[in-house]
């Protein structure tokens, strides 16, 4: 009775291993794969990506990887299970060439990257003058003025705009 039971947990097992393979495609990784992770619902708005594309720059552990996106390093090594391989149709301009002195960078948490990468992030100067000076927002940070700058009826008389 006993050895009956233990080969139908055995045969068990095995289903439910091959039924698990079948629906969780494993993936691994090496160095320079380019990579996308999912960023938490509470660091995001409803708005904004969902995924921030990353490339592999270090690789300590055979299923912990630590990824650098466009705004820079990660702080902390993320598994195989968060991360998703990039299509080859996507090929970020901006994850071409990592710089190389990513290792003396400052590392970032995902939650700052995913501040930085918000659209409520997006600098909008509300000047009512020119903006011809540094006291314009955009022209501090060397960006042109939009369509979101400047509120109110009418053309706005900006010499900052595109």
């Amino acid at each position: 009775m006993l050895a009956k039971v233990r080969k139908r947990t055995a045969t068990a097992r095995k289903k439910m291993a091959n039924r698990y393979i079948q629906q969780h495609k494993i993936d691994t990784f090496i160095i320079g794969d380019l990579v996308s992770l999912r960023i938490p619902g509470i660091d995001r708005a409803s708005t904004d990506h969902r995924r921030i594309f990353c490339r592999v720059v270090y690789k300590p552990h055979p299923d912990r990887h630590q990824l650098y996106c466009e705004y820079g390093l990660l702080d902390r090594y993320y598994p195989t299970s968060e991360l998703e391989r990039l299509p080859s149709s996507i090929r970020p301009a901006y994850l071409e060439s990592i710089p190389l002195e990513w290792q003396s960078q400052k590392p970032k948490s995902l939650h700052e990257v995913a501040r930085l990468a918000s659209a409520g992030s997006i600098v909008r100067c509300k000047c009512k003058g020119l903006c011809s000076d540094r006291r314009c927002q955009c022209k501090k940070e060397g960006r042109s003025c939009t369509s979101h700058c400047h509120t109110g009826s009418g053309p706005h008389p900006c010499t900052n705009s595109v």
